[in-house]
Parts: structure tokens; C-alpha cells; sequence
């Protein structure tokens, strides 16, 4: 008899245990939940704005999407003229400088896939390496654009023309870090310990 029980013991603890990892860890107004929103929504920016640049460009030409590196003006500074002026005085250049996009907009959506597939899978989950591993993968590119930005400026551009987005968007990280390791940290804690 206590075999029988405990097999249906260990049964029941096995079936709750499959249960707990399919439940996500996450209440929408938690920290956590704060976190994963942060997150997801700098994977949907990424989703969007690789879906919408290479649309853009393709029907309305190199100028179209506000900047391809940085902005209209800095891209102008850079250059010595504006890519319109680009585009018509050498159409071959201006469609060059738009499937370059493209290319990076590959790139763009393979982050953005996998921004939200670590937001949803893992920092709903409170699973702390999807934290770290969405703050790092987030703030890789600030060194990047830095080193772009001071090329664009040695050019005649403003030191920080056209980052503001990228600044503004890998800014939200860090609270969403904050947030999503302190919420890891509160659903950690032994159950006798949470009310």
C-alpha cells in the first residue's frame, strides 16, 4: 500500500512540477512582468523598424527613413550632400546604399526574433540569464555607434546626431534589468517567505 502511495506521490509532484514550468512566472504589473514588457517592446521597435526601413527605401529611395547610418543631416555631413543628391547623381550609389540597408535589416530581425523569444521564454520566467542575457545583447551596440558617431563627427556631423533613438532605446534596458533581477531575486525566495 505505501509503494502504490507513494508512486501516486511521486506521480502528483511530478505532474505540478511539469505544470510550474509550463505556468510562466509573471503578473503584467510585477517586476518581472515590468521587465518582460521592456523587453518585448525593444524587440517589437527592432520588428518594426525592419520590416518598415527596407519598405520605406524600396519605394521611396535612400533618404526616405530619416537617415540609413544615423540621420538625414549627419548622413549629408558625412557624405558633403544629402542622399537625395546622392541618389540622383549616381542612381547605382543610391540603390547601393539601400540594399546595404537591407542587409542590415536582416540583422535587425533576426535580434528582434530573438529579443522576444528571450523576453517571452525566459525573462517571463523570471529565468535570470534571459535578464542578462537581454540587457548585454541590447547595450552591444552602444560601443558601435559610438565609434560611428565620432567617424560621422570627425566629418562635420554633431558628436551625437541622430542617436538619441539608440540611446533612448538601450536606456530602457537598464531599468528593465533592474527590474527583471530584482523580480528573479522575489520569486526565488522559499514559499513560507512570500505572502
Amino acid at each position: 500500500m505505501s509503494s502504490s502511495n507513494d508512486s501516486s506521490e511521486s506521480a502528483s509532484q511530478e505532474n505540478e512540477r511539469r505544470r510550474a514550468e509550463r505556468k510562466p512566472a509573471v503578473r503584467w504589473r510585477s517586476r518581472i512582468g515590468v521587465a518582460t514588457a521592456l523587453f518585448l517592446v525593444g524587440g517589437a521597435i527592432n520588428f518594426a523598424s525592419a520590416v518598415s526601413t527596407p519598405i520605406l527605401l524600396h519605394f521611396l529611395g535612400p533618404d526616405a527613413s530619416g537617415g540609413l547610418v544615423l540621420s538625414n543631416d549627419a548622413d549629408a555631413a558625412f557624405l558633403g550632400r544629402s542622399l537625395t543628391a546622392v541618389n540622383a547623381a549616381d542612381p547605382a550609389m543610391g540603390a547601393y546604399l539601400v540594399i546595404f540597408m537591407y542587409t542590415m535589416c536582416a540583422f535587425m530581425m533576426a535580434f528582434a526574433i530573438l529579443q522576444l523569444g528571450v523576453a517571452w521564454f525566459a525573462v517571463r520566467r523570471a529565468q535570470a540569464w534571459g535578464v542578462w542575457a537581454g540587457l548585454l545583447a541590447n547595450e552591444a551596440v552602444v560601443p558601435y555607434y559610438l565609434a560611428v558617431s565620432a567617424s560621422f563627427a570627425q566629418r562635420g556631423a554633431p558628436i551625437l546626431g541622430g542617436l538619441e533613438f539608440i540611446l533612448v532605446i538601450t536606456a530602457v534596458t537598464v531599468p528593465a534589468t533592474v527590474l527583471g533581477l530584482s523580480g528573479v531575486r522575489g520569486t526565488r525566495r522559499p514559499s513560507s517567505l512570500v505572502s
